[in-house]
């Protein structure tokens, strides 16, 4: 009963999703509904990852959201400039309910400025994208692991074991080197230049290997009291620019440095050699 509970409302939610909406919207859906039909037939005949599963998953609906959209005659920079006008919309109307709300000039003007940046957001969408369908598949598989009676399968890795193939930094090279050498208005891709594409790529590899970082934290934090985690958890927050920077060395470095077979203790208790 609990598992067609769940069967008929996920269904009942991702038919009231797919209702209206502008080109921006569309895509958005699109590129959902591709990662995780995608994500599905993979959990289904693939004995891969989760996050393996994920991030093809991810890939795979983005790719083919913005392909359909360049074969629709879109392409990918008509969805960019739908998505800064929605953006900037949204931002201004917010801005104005929070001066209408008496929330402060402060907050008005965040708004505000929220929504003359909304070019620089739209532009950071594809990886945006990605991140949110990786993330949505791992949460929905473990959603899934507690709904159902029999899940069947591998048991779940947890966070702390977080970590993807060594040979990813060779992409963080590549995508930063073209971001950093190829000219803005470079070879257009799918409706966008290569140089933004290479943009997008990166932005999606320094999230990860800020979640690696953040793995190897909380593998790190169990040998830690607890107060002390709990303070260095603060600071992160308030000082949140220097913690993800300091989160991403940490994940690049555990390519070939790998933090967590070092932190563990030797089985025979003696020194490792």
């Amino acid at each position: 009963g609990r598992e067609w509970f769940w069967a008929v409302a996920s269904g009942t939610l991702l038919a009231l999703s797919l209702r209206g909406g502008g080109m921006a919207e569309g895509f958005i859906r699109a590129t959902g509904v591709f990662a995780a039909g995608t994500f599905v037939a993979l959990s289904v005949w693939s004995e891969r990852a989760l996050f393996r599963r994920a991030a093809v998953a991810a890939g795979v609906g983005l790719l083919v959201a913005v392909t359909l959209s360049s074969l629709l005659g879109a392409g990918w920079s008509a969805v960019e400039r739908e998505l800064e006008r929605a953006l900037r919309e949204a931002f201004l109307a917010q801005a104005r309910l929070a001066e209408a709300s008496g929330f402060g000039a402060g907050v008005t003007e965040a708004l505000r400025e929220m929504g003359r940046g909304a070019g620089d957001t739209a532009a950071f969408y594809p990886a945006l994208l990605a991140l949110m369908a990786i993330a949505g598949a791992v949460l929905g598989w473990r959603w899934f692991r507690l709904i159902v009676q029999r899940p069947g399968g591998a048991p779940d890795v947890p966070f702390s074991e977080f970590r993807f193939s060594d040979q990813a930094v060779w992409i963080v090279v590549a995508a930063l080197a073209a971001t950093l050498f190829l000219p803005e208005e470079s070879v257009p891709v799918l409706g966008a230049p290569l140089a933004a594409w290479a943009r997008n790529l990166l932005a999606v590899m320094v999230a990860l290997y800020v979640a690696r970082g953040l793995a190897i934290f909380a593998a790190t934090a169990r040998r830690v009291p607890r107060r002390i985690v709990t303070v260095l958890a603060l600071v992160g927050v308030l000082l949140w620019p220097f913690a993800a920077g300091g989160l991403l060395m940490l994940g690049l470095a555990d390519s070939w440095v790998d933090f967590r077979r070092r932190l563990a203790s030797p089985p025979t208790g003696g020194m490792e050699r």
